[in-house]
């Protein structure tokens, strides 16, 4: 009786682990140039536009780079990297448990020249 006790609890336990993580969405793309080779290093910012938190990450090796555990909003996308014009983009909307998925197309040029994208996701 006291396993199935155990046994119950931890079910209960696992499934409002599992159901916290559908409050959340996710964001995720690779960097590349106008050539299409994958940019490792870039920093890439994503601004939450109602309250202005800001995640940044590094691309990795691949070009890849991920936001995870996103709280659903409008957001901002932006990417820049050594010899490359700056990428922002907005609005991202990001909704409860829904992967949105942004490959980021660099251009070559100084970091102080910007490219704005203005688009629905």
């Amino acid at each position: 009786m006291r396993t199935i006790a155990i046994l119950v609890v931890s079910l209960a336990l696992a499934a409002g682990v599992a159901a916290q993580n559908l409050i959340f969405g996710s964001l995720t793309g690779t960097l590349t140039d106008s050539a299409g080779a994958v940019i490792p290093g870039a920093a890439v910012a994503l601004v939450n536009e109602g309250t202005g938190d800001r995640r940044q990450v590094q691309t990795d090796s691949s070009g890849f780079y991920q936001f995870l555990t996103l709280t659903p909003a409008t957001y901002r996308l932006e990417a820049e990297s050594t010899g490359f014009k700056r990428f922002v983009r907005t609005p991202i909307v990001i909704e409860v448990n829904r992967a949105v998925a942004i490959d980021i197309r660099l251009e070559v040029g100084s970091v102080t020249e910007s490219i704005e994208v203005i688009a629905a996701t």
